[in-house]
């Protein structure tokens, strides 16, 4: 007869949720701190449906008493929300080519994120819905946008996100 505790073993949501715990766990003690900003808001009247990008001329044959100008972000009314989260920030020199390519990291000062843990919740940070046009990721000093997100998951559970980490436009 097996002492094996039948929670731990692979199979079972409990076991996966282990590997989720053990990964953040191992994120707060020795990853890097960064900061999510995401923006959200409405969109603005002068963003082209069929292409999805800004019109500035919009606002210009549109003047509207107390209006607001998107400033070519192409959103109104909006709201800044910052996060601190924790992840492991891989600089590219210190990959192989085969990880750089599937993530699609070309740039000297390129990242792979993997991570990311919410620092004030304790848990695992979704990263899924990462809007390049707006949201970005402070790490030293410096923006970043994520591309090619990506999940590690065991069954339906997920463990961990990776992306490839681009410095952002200014």
């Amino acid at each position: 007869m097996s002492t094996t505790d039948p929670s731990t073993c692979s199979g079972s949501t409990r076991g996966i949720m282990n590997h989720q715990a053990h990964f953040l766990n191992h994120v707060r003690n020795n990853g890097q701190s960064a900061v999510y900003t995401a923006i959200t808001g409405d969109a603005c009247p002068c963003v082209n449906s069929a292409t999805g990008y800004c019109d500035q001329e919009w606002h210009f044959r549109n003047p509207a008493p107390g209006d607001e100008d998107c400033n070519g972000t192409g959103l109104i009314d909006t709201v800044t929300t910052n996060t601190n989260i924790k992840a492991f920030i891989l600089p590219k020199a210190d990959l192989n080519e085969i990880q750089r390519q599937k993530v699609g990291l070309r740039a000297e000062d390129d990242y792979l994120f993997v991570g990311a843990l919410n620092v004030s919740a304790e848990t695992l940070f979704d990263i899924s819905g990462f809007n390049a046009d707006h949201d970005y990721i402070t790490f030293a000093t410096h923006k970043y946008i994520l591309r090619a997100i990506d999940a590690e998951k065991i069954g339906d559970i997920i463990v961990y996100y990776f992306a490839a980490m681009k410095k952002r436009a200014a």
